[in-house]
């Protein structure tokens, strides 16, 4: 396995894997067309490619676009959340892409920023000690907290999509199926 850190449009080449994990949120909407064709010409013909993508509902995908919340104001500025509609859509458009398999692990992730919020509450001391003013530590913690909510609500997800070409073998293995079936 090689790990490329560069950025998707400057890649050539053609790979048996693509993983994009959280990266999406920094393409835009504008360019989920030439994201997925970029990942679907990368692919060999019995490629595969796992995106990781928080999302937010479809009926919300439209007003999100033209609207700032606190993620896009504080934490990631000029951020964007696709919904799962988008992405499938951006892939049927632009690529020869098939989506294998969907898994919503939004609530899973819910747990995980409780802990993290948890661990991060419980080290005060020491990020304290780092120069981290008080303002810092409420909106982490707020940060941590309203996403958490949101992932339990599931106003926003974290889906895998997996992706892959036409001459992908079946899987060996299925999410969700025991290994007998």
């Amino acid at each position: 396995m090689t790990v490329l850190l560069r950025d998707y449009r400057d890649l050539d080449g053609r790979y048996d894997r693509v993983v994009s994990i959280e990266m999406i949120k920094a393409i835009g909407h504008q360019y989920l067309d030439t994201y997925f064709a970029k990942v679907g010409s990368l692919l060999a013909d019995d490629g595969e490619a796992l995106i990781q993508a928080i999302t937010i509902e479809d009926h919300r995908y439209a007003q999100a676009l033209h609207s700032v919340d606190f993620i896009k104001r504080h934490i990631f500025p000029g951020s964007f959340i696709p919904s799962v509609a988008a992405m499938t859509g951006a892939i049927a458009r632009a690529s020869d892409l098939r989506l294998f398999n969907l898994e919503n692990i939004g609530p899973s992730y819910a747990l995980t920023l409780r802990a993290w919020r948890q661990r991060f509450m419980a080290q005060l001391p020491q990020v304290r000690a780092r120069g981290y003013d008080e303002r810092f530590i409420r909106m982490w913690e707020f940060y941590l907290a309203y996403c958490e909510a949101g992932f339990l609500e599931r106003l926003i997800g974290d889906v895998h999509l997996w992706l892959s070409k036409q001459g992908a073998r079946p899987p060996q293995f299925v999410p969700g199926l025991p290994a007998d079936a």
